[in-house]
């Protein structure tokens, strides 16, 4: 079987075949994204007057914002901004190029689509997802460099070709890159002795596999931070700092396990930001009860940088419909200010299936819901301009268009509307 070569050798490939390769499938609606991106080009809150340049110039100087840049546009998230969403794509083997491609397309067309695009592949491909993602989509887009700098048979990882990858990858313009740095192998011998599943996160479970493949007590990440760093600032990429022990249910939700890895992450943070690096947190808030977010966001926000939590899902028991406790979750976290990155979370979250694009946008409809309440809620400018221009045209029917999927409302009656029929409480007149 014929091996990869080095990153920089694939980058070297990507760099021929990519002008060509990019013409084999084509985005019907790539000239409607570009127009809408150009339209996007200043920060939103910005453009909208919720937050002056300077004021955000000086939350991104502090730490507490940070700025995610991508071809076409940019945005900014962290404290006192609005939330934001994080869509997640992402080829296991090579057959699955064409429909994540494809995903890419339809996401970025939608008027209500997301902020941001991570790939998580775990194969390299000639033309990478991320690629055809900043190309298309045109915002910030992040990576996992982990995921393809495993040996899939070994099960480890070779520290010069993980870095070869970040290189390659910040090279390439990606925005930022998911690293998971706070391992170590006595957090995971306790967690086999107290959980039921000790980790549930793939990139941690990537670097813990080759932790214990290799002997050592550290995992490959971390052993190699100070380096990493050094890309990262080279290029202008951000940080997210991952977390592997994440709970896997609310039974094991905020203990020692986590507890741990949260004040081990504030050791990564804070040598970023001595490093002037940029950096999120990939909070460990997966799945959580909705009575313990405030104790849970009291303990991430000591970090005073962005926070991106995978859910949290706020119950076990929603399978099949995983995305709409992960919109609970997240809306809750974030309206109390543990929250300002949305991660999409599918209906198949915990049924094993690969979301397919119907099943994306549902989980990216739930979210977007969410997201919009709590902007709403936080920023009354905001709802002016949404919600209150709604509200305007409920004056004899609850039946209108618009909104954040842009309902069709043309079949609808001028007045009323056939649930309430000749009992519409909006067409009440006084005798």
């Amino acid at each position: 079987m014929k091996k990869f070569g080095t990153a920089r050798h694939i980058h070297a490939i990507s760099k021929t075949r990519a002008s060509h390769s990019t013409n084999i499938i084509q985005c019907p609606n790539l000239r409607r994204i570009r127009r809408r991106a150009l339209q996007r080009k200043a920060i939103k809150e910005v453009r909208l007057g919720l937050c002056s340049q300077e004021e955000l110039q000086k939350r991104v100087d502090a730490g507490t914002n940070v700025i995610l840049k991508g071809k076409l546009w940019k945005i900014s998230v962290g404290d006192d901004l609005m939330a934001k969403i994080n869509v997640l794509i992402g080829a296991s083997h090579k057959k699955a190029y064409l429909s994540e491609v494809k995903k890419i397309e339809t996401l970025s067309s939608l008027p209500y689509g997301p902020d941001i695009i991570q790939d998580l592949s775990l194969v390299r491909f000639d033309v990478p997802l991320y690629q055809r993602a900043m190309d298309i989509f045109g915002g910030p887009v992040g990576t996992l460099p982990t995921y393809i700098s495993v040996d899939s048979k070994k099960g480890t990882i070779e520290p010069s070709l993980l870095l070869e990858t970040i290189e390659e990858q910040a090279e390439n313009g990606v925005s930022f890159m998911s690293l998971h740095a706070a391992v170590s192998l006595e957090n995971y011998e306790l967690a086999k002795k107290t959980r039921t599943v000790p980790i549930t996160s793939r990139g941690g479970g990537i670097v813990i596999r080759d932790m214990l493949a290799k002997g050592e007590k550290e995992g490959v990440v971390s052993k190699n931070f100070d380096k990493i760093l050094k890309i990262l600032k080279k290029h202008g990429v951000v940080l997210s700092l991952g977390c592997s022990f994440r709970s896997a249910s609310l039974k094991e939700w905020l203990d020692q396990v986590q507890q741990n890895e949260i004040l081990l992450q504030g050791r990564y943070i804070q040598a970023a930001k001595e490093a002037d690096v940029p950096v999120m947190l990939e909070s460990g808030g997966s799945h959580a009860p909705l009575s313990g977010l405030e104790k849970f966001k009291d303990k991430i926000k000591i970090h005073r940088v962005p926070i991106m939590p995978l859910g949290p899902l706020t119950t076990d028991s929603a399978i099949g419909a995983d995305h709409l406790a992960a919109a609970i979750g997240a809306s809750y976290l974030a309206h109390i200010g543990g929250a300002h990155v949305f991660a999409s979370v599918s209906p198949q979250e915990h049924t094993g299936g690969v979301p397919c694009m119907e099943s994306m946008i549902e989980g990216l409809k739930a979210l977007v819901v969410a997201l919009h309440s709590v902007n709403v809620s936080r920023f009354p400018k905001y709802r002016e301009l949404t919600d209150d221009k709604i509200a305007e045209e409920r004056e004899k029917t609850c039946v209108v268009g618009g909104g954040l999927f842009g309902y069709d409302d043309k079949e609808s009656a001028r007045e009323g509307c056939s649930r309430c029929d000749s009992c519409c409480p909006l067409t009440l007149k006084d005798n």
